[in-house]
């Protein structure tokens, strides 16, 4: 008898294990039960449900409001969403959502999530997002992922950002790879006034040529005065050709009283017919920022 009834309990709890098992197989469903993450799904389930397309976008647009639970619910639609485009929304929303980055870090390991999750990073605010993406590079093997990675990064500025980029693209060509076209690329993207002051110790004559003319389109790029004096330096000593008249055509965008004279010195002396004209031409642009030069001889 006692045989029977232990016999009965195996097979009953066997079954219910086996319910659970296929209640936690349903997606939306194993986001209600804690397991790995504190969040009620039931606005995502909602969400997912809703068979007019517009109506779910629209949910989901507004969602980012709800509070510090927006995150997760959006995180679970983003990795269960049956099409393309309501992932998409829910990953722009989370940018958006107290707590985004982190569960934007997570999607952005999803082969198919990868570059809607980076880019959306890059849209996001705080160090949080910044590190988020910093952690991506150091997973993501896909030459795109890691390209959008470097461009979101060039998105945020501020130090962190910017000096990742930097290292990066400073690196000898052998020792990194594709990486370094990559992060050089980027810092065509920079726009945050602040990472001038990151950029600018950055510029030397020893530098490579490709990472030099980066550097100086960026500086023009950000219009930080500060920056002229070094980089009227710069194009008194480099040997560069390409380096100089980038440098002339910065000096063009935010020379002041510092640049005449340098850029005077170059349009009388300078070694080409090209960059003798560009000086010029920056002279002018100075002059007609009330800025006095020479005449020329």
């Amino acid at each position: 008898m006692r045989t029977a009834q232990s016999t009965i309990w195996i097979a009953t709890c066997a079954g219910w294990a086996a319910v659970t098992a296929a209640f936690l197989t349903v997606p939306p469903l194993r986001q209600m039960l804690p397991i790995g993450r504190a969040t009620e799904p039931s606005a995502a389930e909602a969400i997912l449900a809703e068979r007019d397309a517009a109506t779910r976008l629209a949910r989901i647009e507004s969602l980012p409001d709800a509070g510090e639970k927006a995150a997760g619910q959006l995180s679970a639609i983003a990795l269960y969403a049956g099409d393309g485009a309501t992932a998409a929304a829910a990953i722009a929303a989370l940018a958006r959502a107290e707590g985004g980055a982190r569960h934007l870090a997570e999607i952005g390991r999803r082969p198919h999530l990868g570059l809607a999750a980076i880019r959306a990073l890059g849209e996001s605010s705080g160090t949080d997002a910044v590190l988020a993406i910093i952690d991506l590079l150091g997973t993501a093997r896909e030459s795109e992922l890691r390209a959008a990675a470097f461009h979101a990064l060039a998105r945020h500025g501020g130090f962190t950002a910017t000096l990742t980029i930097l290292e990066t693209a400073a690196a000898p060509p052998v020792a990194s790879g594709s990486d370094r076209a990559l992060a050089i690329d980027a810092l065509a993207d920079v726009r945050d006034p602040a990472a001038a002051a990151t950029i600018v110790p950055w510029l030397r004559t020893t530098g490579a040529d490709d990472f030099n003319v980066a550097i100086l389109r960026a500086l023009g790029r950000l219009e930080d005065g500060s920056a002229a004096l070094a980089v009227s330096g710069f194009l008194e000593r480099s040997p560069s050709a390409a380096a100089r008249l980038a440098a002339i055509e910065t000096l063009a965008r935010i020379g002041n009283a510092s640049s005449v004279r340098v850029l005077t010195a170059v349009r009388d002396r300078g070694i080409s017919v090209e960059e003798r004209d560009a000086a010029s031409d920056a002279l002018a642009s100075l002059r007609g920022q009330g800025e006095r030069a020479p005449a020329k001889r």
